[in-house]
């Protein structure tokens, strides 16, 4: 619906105290794209907003000075004495599990991608995985490793990707946390 959930605000802005620059959220989807996986959250209207809230929030942790005079001052003190947080760049990212070729042709002819910072495929099929790296229509190709992959990854798509300028992104968070599955990782 486009607007962000008050936990979720939260988070955002305990990342940006804790010194996070840059941080996407994450909408994924499998197969054909349609209408409602369109982008609607307008992201950069909210970093302004979590960035301003997170100076408060630091101002407001740091203890007064025991003998100050009025509250005014010792506001001004703290804010003297503190570096506020960077402004958090938040980004919009879009990742498509790709089953078929077609389903990665639909980032194309949707024109759906162009709505989100960041693309990404991840390939369930050995034809998605191709069409991925051929058709350069994301701007990275995610592995998941907490699985066996259900194709064999050749050296010659991947170089294709490699000219097109694609990035490969290796999931291996899910793997780590599961000793089955951490086999496939190696």
């Amino acid at each position: 619906d486009g607007k962000l959930t008050q936990q979720l605000y939260e988070t955002l802005r305990t990342l940006n105290v804790s010194g996070y620059e840059v941080v996407a959220l994450t909408h994924t989807t499998t197969g054909r794209l349609s209408k409602k996986d369109q982008c609607t959250l307008k992201v950069s209207d909210y970093a302004a907003e979590i960035s301003d809230a997170s100076d408060e929030a630091v101002v407001s942790q740091i203890p007064a000075r025991v003998g100050s005079s009025s509250p005014d001052t010792e506001k001004k003190e703290k804010q003297r004495h503190i570096k506020k947080p960077p402004r958090m760049k938040i980004l919009s990212r879009l990742t498509l599990i790709a089953q078929q070729a077609d389903d990665v042709a639909s980032l194309a002819i949707q024109g759906i991608g162009s709505s989100y910072d960041i693309v990404a495929v991840q390939p369930e099929s050995a034809a998605a995985f191709e069409a991925a790296c051929e058709h350069g229509v994301a701007d990275l190709i995610s592995i998941d490793c907490s699985q066996r992959l259900p194709y064999h990854v050749s050296r010659k798509p991947i170089e294709a990707a490699i000219a097109r300028g694609l990035r490969f992104e290796i999931c291996y968070a899910p793997a780590l946390r599961d000793p089955f599955a951490r086999r496939y990782l190696v």
